[in-house]
């Protein structure tokens, strides 16, 4: 009788060990999820920008459009908060067009940007402000004067003299859906002018792929 009565208290002491040592590696297991630090991954996206856009010139604006192709890479700055750089290449075509004259050029356009990362929650929905630079180096332009059937270069310096390089800044926002798909809208203009005494501003409507 007296060993049975030993080794159930053995058993339930076994028990309470036991049950302890759940719970010890339970509230352990807690703390470091708790604890474990929010990793804050960035994406690519490649999309399609419809671009209206002005010329300004000492109060006066010219309207024309412009269309581009972009990739760009959202790269994570820190894990303590959803803030990304997120820099890009594109190529750019804008025509403008008044009665018999017509100019038009391409450009490659670099935008630096900073995001920050808002997820709406219970959604699949992000939402991603940025505001910064953009730069912009116009390869070739041309314009054409159908009534004379004639054409210019528009950055030979004895025809058209305008500049091939360009800074700007932009602001705007885009929303990401399912990490899959993007909308996006933004404005931007130049800081350095096209010509002389002439700068470009424009609105950027844009839809594509994130991967």
């Amino acid at each position: 009788m007296k060993k049975m009565i030993l080794l159930a208290a053995m058993a339930v002491l076994g028990l309470q060990a036991q049950a302890q040592i759940v719970s010890s590696r339970s509230s352990m297991t807690t703390r470091q999820v708790i604890n474990e630090p929010k990793t804050n991954t960035g994406w690519s996206t490649f999309g399609l920008e419809y671009l209206p856009s002005n010329f300004s010139s000492d109060g006066h604006s010219e309207s024309f459009s412009g269309f581009a192709v972009n990739y760009t890479n959202a790269i994570s700055v820190t894990q303590s908060a959803p803030v990304f750089i997120e820099w890009g290449l594109g190529a750019q075509y804008s025509r403008w067009s008044e009665g018999d004259e017509t100019i038009h050029y391409a450009s490659v356009k670099v935008p630096l940007n900073v995001i920050y990362d808002f997820a709406i929650p219970s959604t699949n929905i992000n939402l991603d402000p940025y505001v910064g630079l953009k730069f912009r180096v116009n390869a070739w332009g041309e314009l054409k004067d159908d009534y004379y059937d004639k054409s210019w270069n528009l950055f030979d310096k004895d025809e058209g003299d305008w500049n091939r390089f360009q800074i700007g800044m932009q602001f705007g926002i885009k929303a990401r859906f399912n990490n899959k798909f993007f909308l996006g809208v933004g404005y931007g203009f130049d800081f350095s002018e096209i010509c002389d005494d002439t700068k470009v501003n424009e609105v950027s409507l844009s839809l594509g792929l994130v991967f």
